[in-house]
This record gives C-alpha cells, sequence and structure tokens, in this order.
C-alpha cells in the first residue's frame, strides 16, 4: 500500500521536468498543466449534422416511407431500435427536410 508521502513524490515528479540549460546546468522546470475541456465544438458539429442528415432522410424518403421504415426498424434489434428513436421526425428535422426537399427534385 502506497503512503501518502510516496503519492505525494510521484505526483511532483510528473510535474516537474528536468532540462539542460546552455551553459551546462540542470534546470527543474514546472510542466505546464493540461486543462480538460469539453469538446463543445466538436458536439455542436455533430448535433448539427445529424438533424441535416435527418432532415436529408426525411426529405427524400417522403414523411410516409420515413415513417414505414422507422416502424420496421423499431421492430428489430436493440441498436435498430436506438436508431429508429434518434432518427424519429421532430419539428426541427421536418423544417430541415421543408427547405431540402426543393433541392432534391
Amino acid at each position: 500500500m502506497e503512503t501518502s508521502s510516496t503519492t505525494q513524490r510521484r505526483r511532483s515528479r510528473r510535474d516537474y521536468t528536468t532540462v539542460f540549460d546552455g551553459e551546462r546546468w540542470v534546470v527543474v522546470r514546472a510542466r505546464p498543466r493540461r486543462r480538460t475541456r469539453m469538446p463543445l465544438r466538436g458536439i455542436g458539429v455533430a448535433i448539427v449534422v445529424l438533424f441535416l442528415t435527418k432532415g436529408a432522410v426525411l426529405a427524400y424518403l417522403g414523411p410516409d416511407g420515413h415513417r414505414t421504415r422507422m416502424i420496421t426498424l423499431a421492430s428489430d434489434s436493440f441498436s435498430h431500435q436506438a436508431q429508429a428513436w434518434l432518427m424519429q421526425s421532430d419539428p426541427l428535422s421536418r423544417f430541415v427536410a421543408a427547405q431540402l426537399r426543393p433541392l432534391m427534385r
């Protein structure tokens, strides 16, 4: 079992590094801390792409074709049920489909 002093020494080794400068001196420098951030831009782009894809599929299949595809997906395995839930029609995807429908014909 590790003691707290062993843990502190191990942590301090990770926080500092030694480098040689040009005059043969050993210099101990603190390592820059990395901040963990949520990739908000990536999540936002994924959400926009999801709604554009849903709108494009809805515009291509039409409301009735989309509904029948979702019913057949929902009656299959768990992963297909999750896909059917994710791709179900909502007001935003219907709006995107209405905007894309004239471009697809």
